[in-house]
């Protein structure tokens, strides 16, 4: 993948189309998700061992056991999924709203399952069927006052039935040895806070206000009605002003009593939203309007974010129930958007990230015998993961390999194409799909004008944004994908900045679907030795968000330059490795995978450098024989101006009057050596095949794995 020029490939290897997943692929599950895991309560006749209850007691085929949720949802939206574990016994599960087990009966919403079916039934009423397996996913969850089913992220029935608050999950056992596993419930948007017992203060519309009182004095306040009487939490409100003076938080009392009463809060005050605790500082954080604030309990954890990115880990524990409280100080302070519910509990750990991965792009015809294809087969084994460049968003003209239509385009290599010229069996093959340890993370792209306003409009459209994240899932099951990198390139236009959050939101969905799945999600970066304010990524949040982030360390020089020189100098490599190394206080920099090129770039000396088809670094080496590794065009190169970087080891030569600049392996490994040096987590290459064979004596995948050993 090329930061500036990979657009002209895309005409000459990168096509294909997307295959249609079936009508229920069309609407995606919602997006809350079920990340806590249910604790059962008021047991009759069961017991639970891990995350599995079962029926223990009681008689054979009678309805004479069950059990409820500890938690339970007071409003708004929610959801609930499990895992079918076996398909023979007869038992319901699913959402009621009663606080013990009292029959299928009582419980609204709920999956019958029994020979193979989960079928959907409320209040022990038929609806529809469903045919279930073990490992199906099962998902119930109330979007907006509507009840939605869904089997494997595919919508399966919607309800006509009204919810009734508060919500559990409930489940009444009838065969002996009933099961079920891995339930779990969500609430964390569970709706607006409803505020009580104001003081001096008044509620229009979702926006609580000073109103009365004294100015500069605290002597105004409220508590959230919902409160929650044990396990996680989440509160979150939007930032609407910045210099009034006001705290926000979770305490532990109905009513407000000042902020030394505020067990975990947000000071706000001239552009701040502090961290306090019981009115004591703790840490600052800067804010503007809009800025997303969000406390979390999780785990007995108190935990502060912005816009979703971890500012502060407090060491104090939580006291019981949780109400939301704020305290105001200025005339007229306000509080936003203030929702509050059940929190995300302990998300499931990320599975292990790769250390050595590479992009594979096909140059030739026949898939089946596409000699980079076959590179990558013969060397499978030295990567943690691959990245084929297997799917692209379908903007029309995918070419002969786009045979599914839809969303999503299959390109050159992708075996889901129904055109056999464009199959390679040999890549997944060599890759967990059959068996191996090499990961298989396909690539999906979107670099060209037309893919790019489909992005666009995407990002801009939540539902949409959910559909594309349900195909997602549902090819990465079906294929037994390790996961997706995702290649959205040329977003911003200087006119939208909006995409830089609408970005992260969207990886954050498609992040927090996988992973309960056991599956990572990826994103490939341009590299930046200064700020990203001005572009389409925001890498500190996607760091956050993401398994690993690919710097496409490349292209300093590239397709599109007015003029050849290195495509990677060492100086500015090293300035964009420490620049991204400390994002986020350098917590995340293991999650940063340093991109290297296999290709090179030539043109007459300045001229603009000439497009011409992939070719890995041994071609580029072998073209250009006696070749030297020093070069002086960083010293008079335009861009090079104000921060006079150094080339580093610079292998460059003549064929006529093109002058190129390529790279060897002990170029690269200057690279490779400095990401390690930061602490990176990696190390991938656009793209594999032809990789560098000089200086002789070992192999390109032998130097990286010196500083990148296989785990």
């Amino acid at each position: 993948m090329r930061a500036a020029g990979w657009m002209w490939l895309v005409a000459l290897s990168i096509v294909g189309g997307c295959r249609s997943e079936g009508e229920a692929l069309s609407q995606s599950s919602a997006a809350i998700e079920a990340t806590d895991p249910v604790v059962w309560v008021n047991q009759v006749n069961t017991s639970v061992s891990g995350t599995t209850i079962t029926k223990t007691g009681g008689q054979d085929q009678m309805e004479d056991a069950g059990a409820v949720s500890q938690q339970s949802v007071a409003s708004g939206d929610a959801a609930f999924q499990y895992t079918v574990d076996e398909t023979g016994r007869f038992r319901f599960v699913g959402f009621g709203h009663t606080s013990t087990w009292q029959g299928a009966a009582n419980i609204d919403y709920s999956f019958r399952m029994q020979a193979g079916h989960a079928d959907v039934y409320e209040r022990n009423s038929y609806r529809t069927d469903i045919v279930v397996a073990v490992g199906d996913v099962l998902k119930l969850d109330v979007v907006g006052g509507v009840a939605h089913y869904y089997k494997n992220g595919a919508l399966q029935y919607t309800s006509a039935q009204a919810p009734v608050y508060p919500l559990r999950i409930a489940t009444s056992m009838i065969d002996a040895s009933s099961t079920i596993a891995q339930a779990k419930i969500s609430g964390a948007a569970s709706g607006a806070v409803t505020w009580v017992n104001l003081v001096n203060a008044t509620v229009t519309g979702s926006t609580l206000q000073k109103t009365g009182g004294e100015p500069d004095m605290e002597d105004a306040g409220a508590a959230s009605q919902q409160s929650i009487a044990s396990g996680n939490a989440s509160f979150q409100f939007t930032i609407d002003e910045t210099s009034r003076f006001r705290f926000v938080g979770l305490g532990h009392t109905s009513t407000w009593q000042g902020a030394a009463n505020i067990d975990f809060s947000f000071r706000l005050q001239a552009g701040h939203a502090d961290v306090y605790e019981h009115n004591s500082y703790r840490t600052d954080i800067l804010v503007g309007v809009g800025d997303v604030m969000r406390l979390d309990i999780s785990s007995g954890v108190a935990k502060y974010y912005k816009n979703g990115a971890l500012q502060y880990t407090s060491a104090q524990a939580p006291v019981y129930p949780l109400y939301v409280i704020a305290s105001m100080i200025d005339a007229n302070s306000t509080i936003a958007q203030a929702t509050f519910g059940v929190g995300p509990g302990s998300p499931p750990p990320p599975p292990p990230g790769h250390h050595f991965c590479g992009w594979l792009m096909g140059v030739g015809d026949n898939a089946t015998t596409d000699p980079y294809f076959n590179d990558f087969a013969a060397n499978a084994a030295s990567f943690d993961a691959v990245h084929p460049t297997w799917w692209s968003v379908n903007a029309g003209g995918g070419g002969n390999c786009c045979t599914g239509g839809g969303t999503f385009c299959e390109s050159f290599g992708n075996p889901r194409s129904t055109y056999a010229p464009c199959v390679s069996e040999q890549v997944r093959s060599n890759t967990t799909y059959g068996g191996k340890r090499t990961k298989l993370i396909p690539m999906v792209a979107a670099t060209t004008g037309g893919q790019v306003a489909i992005v666009r409009q995407m990002l801009a459209n939540t539902s949409a944004m959910d559909q594309w994240v349900s195909t997602l899932v549902g090819f990465a099951q079906s294929d037994r994908y390790d996961g997706y990198d995702i290649d959205f390139e040329h977003l911003y236009d200087g006119t939208n900045p909006q995409v830089r959050s609408q970005l992260v939101t969207f990886m954050t969905k498609l992040a927090s679907a996988l992973h309960p799945l056991g599956k990572t999600v990826s994103i490939a970066v341009d590299a930046f030795d200064h700020s990203d304010a001005n572009s389409m990524w925001d890498v500190a949040s996607l760091l956050n968000v993401c398994d690993q982030v690919h710097v496409m360390g490349y292209d300093y020089h590239g397709i599109g330059t007015n003029h050849p020189g290195p495509v990677d100098p060492l100086g500015w490599a090293q300035a964009a490795m420490v620049f991204m190394a400390g994002l986020n206080n350098g917590a995340t920099v293991g999650k940063l995978i340093w991109g290297l090129p296999n290709y090179g770039v030539e043109g007459p000396d300045g001229q603009p450098v000439i497009g011409e088809p992939q070719q890995g670094l041994k071609v580029w080496i072998a073209n250009h024989p006696g070749y030297a590794t020093t070069s002086t065009e960083m010293a008079s190169c335009p861009f090079n101006v104000d921060t006079h970087y150094d080339a580093g080891r610079s292998p460059n030569g003549y064929v006529g009057a093109n002058h190129a600049y390529f790279d060897d392996i002990s170029s690269l490994e200057q690279k490779v050596s400095a990401a390690a040096a930061q602490g990176f987590g990696g190390i991938t290459y656009w793209t594999v095949g032809d990789e560098p064979d000089q200086p002789a004596g070992r192999t390109f995948f032998q130097m990286v794995r010196a500083h990148f050993p296989q785990q």
